[in-house]
């Protein structure tokens, strides 16, 4: 079975987000946008998009946000079968969170690896945030993506992008 296909995000926990996104706007060159992020779009070799996106945050959550973990982050990977993959991880004896959310932006799972940092397991198709990131206007998407910081939930983004329509 093919397991992880990519990186769909990284977000990070930060005291003082802004002086976190200006030092890596400085000092490595991403481009940090309003919203506190970038979206990295994907490449081949040659350079040619393939149609992915990386999302990449620094914002202010509250300290139980990836709870049970204690890590200052989360990697969101892009898996082929979400559900296949979550069944082989507890077959092998990983730490696999019970919760699994289903919405148009795609399916999430959890896992812990054995340091007990939170990993976010992305399946399926993921058209609404990729369009929500790279269309809406700066100040919807940093709402949107407070408030999946704050609901603690990848199905909070549906539910703004909803309302912000």
């Amino acid at each position: 079975m093919k397991r992880v296909t990519g990186i769909g995000g990284i977000f990070f926990k930060a005291k003082d987000p802004a002086a976190q996104q200006a030092w890596y706007r400085e000092h490595l060159g991403i481009d940090v946008l309003d919203w506190g992020g970038a979206a990295f779009s994907w490449a081949d070799a040659d350079g040619k998009p393939t149609g992915g996106t990386t999302v990449w945050s620094v914002g202010a959550v509250p300290d139980d946000y990836y709870a049970p973990s204690t890590a200052a982050f989360m990697i969101n990977y892009r898996v082929a079968d979400l559900h296949g993959l979550l069944a082989a991880l507890r077959a092998e004896g990983c730490a696999v969170l019970e919760k699994v959310e289903e919405s148009s932006l795609g399916k999430f799972g959890w896992v812990m690896d054995p340091e007990f940092a939170e990993k976010l397991l992305w399946g399926g198709k993921v058209v609404g945030l990729r369009v929500a990131l790279a269309a809406a206007p700066a100040a919807t998407v940093r709402r949107l993506v407070r408030q999946a910081w704050a609901n603690k939930a990848p199905g909070a983004l549906k539910v703004a992008a909803d309302t912000a329509r």
